[in-house]
């Protein structure tokens, strides 16, 4: 990634581009339709900023210079442990409030968020798993 986009303002640039997908069938491949933005923070959890809601209720995280969409996602939950917790955030004053709604694997050149609830446009974090002891 690069840092010459808004060096002026102080702010970051986007790691990632939000999509919500859905399949065309035949060999076309799958739809993308751009819902928002998502950014790395120092922790490894990522901070994802929609604006519309997917019906099929999972989103994919583009890498923001990736030059190709995947002309094949996965539309189900692979068999191996999920590497994030999809968890929407509220903000009220200084506090924040945490409510787990899905999960989210790094797949093949993209990220793949699978949401249980549907929730307001909002912010959404994916942090990772706490490990069980």
């Amino acid at each position: 990634m690069t840092d010459t986009a808004n060096t002026n303002t102080g702010k970051k640039r986007p790691d990632y581009l939000a999509y919500a997908i859905h399949s065309q069938g035949g060999a076309a491949g799958p739809k993308y339709t751009r819902i928002g933005v998502g950014f790395t923070y120092k922790n490894g959890s990522i901070g994802v900023i929609y604006d519309a809601i997917p019906l099929s209720g999972q989103i994919v995280l583009l890498g923001i210079d990736q030059e190709q969409k995947p002309t094949a996602v996965s539309y189900g939950h692979p068999t191996r442990k999920p590497d994030f917790e999809a968890c929407m955030v509220r903000e009220s004053g200084q506090n924040s409030f945490w409510t787990t709604i899905g999960v989210a694997w790094r797949q093949d050149g993209y990220l793949s968020i699978q949401l249980d609830a549907v929730v307001p446009p909002s912010k959404l974090v994916l942090s990772v798993p706490k490990q069980e002891s």
